[in-house]
């Protein structure tokens, strides 16, 4: 096992590093994709008919079942209780999103973001306050100062429902997207032998249908589905002259639609899929003359096809979140939920990590003074009589007790002098009107700081106290370590300084 394996365990067993993946959910199965180090693990269940249709969740109880299973697979075993939270990048299939590209003179920063809300609003195919939006920059073009950008809408109910949903099966969710925004991210991450500076229609085929994307630069720039159920005849099945023509036919029309909207030539069709590769083949050769591309084959055959949209999807989870500016159609609260999420995760690390240094420390020094001991016990013991100098060294010493005693005087002289009993009548004051019970004061002198602790019923009630002590102008500072406040038997328990001012 690699070091950066075991080092990737050891910091999710310590949850300094919260346990993140790529989740593709569609109405018939969901894929769930973790990064161990280097390597990637895929986990996957398949949902019978009727729980999800188009993304909507017609049967939560029976959805939060399937989402406990998958959960079951990561961790080896069920967690009932949901202790264990996975951080889920999101790719959805079946459901209804609205792509929209839309262009801008180049600008930057809150001038930027205000025009591309802008043109949400006017671009939004539903009432805007019915839909979740989110736009990222896919091309910028500084020599004809404009700026490109991708919008996409979807429903907002839908995705509260399935966010609240993958919350309460212990996911929390990082950013929710299109599958086709998912591909586009593997191609342009994963894809090698083609020029990614050029344009190209992607292909991909799935257990919902066709999707078509056009790719430009490695962004994704529009997204046409064409579902199974439009291809099916009335007994169910699909005929091979119906999807053959159906293939020529989509890739006919998203070439038109290329062509009508940008200039340069498509370079290829690249097919996210491990089967009809040769319908595809004669589809694209038939239809516009075009290259096929495998982007199995383009990454080296290491994954299935099946799992490229957990995958891509699963390689945004990784990204650092300061430098995530691509499409997320979470709510703000969803968001809100996930940044509180990690906050949690990051002191309960510090409520197990110190506990746990303090026992190993206190093990180590007992272990270091036995064999010290030890040691000592074995070394010969050589006999000393009495020094010459061991007179002159007692009086030395009788002096120097006597000197210290008189500084001890005079500073209990001075100490004597400080109006102690107002400070801490302030202290016990605050104490009182905020329900904290202080359990030590300890203010020794004059210049010193006054060390305060104590206990309350919540974590509210301390921050009260210490804003009632810092209000006081007897005092110049107040630090109160927010690491050190600990739950202690449905209390919590807390210490904190305050300097005095002279």
């Amino acid at each position: 096992m690699k070091l950066s394996s075991i080092s990737e365990k050891i910091l999710n067993t310590f949850r300094v590093k919260q346990m993140t993946g790529g989740l593709e959910i569609t109405d018939q199965v969901m894929r769930l994709g973790i990064a161990e180090g280097s390597a990637w693990q895929f986990y996957a269940v398949r949902m019978e008919p009727g729980i999800l249709e188009g993304g909507k969740i017609k049967d939560r109880i029976r959805f939060l079942e399937y989402l406990a299973a998958l959960k079951a697979k990561v961790f080896g075993k069920p967690d009932p209780k949901n202790r264990k939270k996975l951080h889920v990048t999101v790719a959805l299939g079946e459901t209804a999103m609205f792509n929209q590209i839309f262009s801008l003179p180049f600008i930057k920063g809150e001038n930027l973001e205000q025009a591309a809300k802008l043109n949400l609003q006017m671009s939004s195919p539903a009432d805007f306050a019915q839909v979740y939006s989110g736009w990222q920059i896919v091309k910028q073009d500084e020599s004809q100062a404009r700026v490109e950008l991708l919008g996409a809408f979807t429903d907002r109910v839908l995705i509260d429902d399935l966010v609240a949903a993958l919350f309460e099966a212990g996911y929390v969710a990082i950013s929710i997207e299109s599958k086709a925004l998912a591909l586009a991210r593997l191609l342009r991450e994963q894809g090698r032998g083609i020029d990614m500076g050029a344009p190209y229609i992607m292909v991909g085929v799935d257990d919902a249908g066709l999707d078509f994307l056009i790719i430009r630069g490695g962004q994704l720039y529009f997204e046409y589905a064409n579902v199974w159920r439009d291809l099916q005849s009335e007994d169910g099945t699909i005929p091979a002259e119906r999807f053959q023509e159906s293939l020529e036919t989509s890739l006919r029309q998203v070439m038109n639609f290329y062509l009508q909207h940008w200039e340069g030539r498509v370079e290829g069709v690249i097919v996210s899929s491990g089967v009809f590769m040769s319908e595809i083949e004669r589809a694209a050769e038939d239809a516009l003359s075009l290259q096929v591309y495998s982007l199995s084959a383009m990454m080296g055959d290491r994954i299935a096809p099946e799992w490229f949209v957990a995958f891509g999807t699963g390689l945004r989870s990784q990204y650092a979140r300061s430098k995530d500016h691509e499409i997320t159609l979470l709510g703000e609260e969803a968001q809100e939920t996930y940044e509180k999420d990690r906050i949690l995760g990051f002191a309960e690390f510090w409520r197990f990590f110190i506990p746990t240094m303090l026992v190993i420390l206190v093990a180590l020094f007992g272990l270091a003074n036995f064999i010290f001991s030890r040691i000592d016990a074995g070394l010969p013991r050589p006999r000393v009589g009495p020094s010459p100098q061991a007179g002159d060294i007692a009086a030395l010493q009788s002096q120097a007790a006597a000197f210290n005693q008189s500084v001890a005087m005079i500073a209990s002289i001075e100490n004597g002098s400080q109006p102690k009993s107002a400070i801490l009548d302030a202290i016990a004051s605050a104490a009182a009107a905020n329900g904290v019970v202080l359990s030590r004061v300890s203010y020794p002198s004059a210049g010193a700081p006054v060390y305060v602790a104590g206990t309350a019923a919540s974590s509210s009630a301390i921050l009260d106290f210490k804003a009632a002590v810092a209000s006081d102008t007897q005092f110049s500072s107040v630090d109160l370590p927010l690491a050190g406040i600990q739950n202690v038997g449905g209390n919590y328990a807390f210490s904190m300084t305050a300097e005095v001012k002279e």
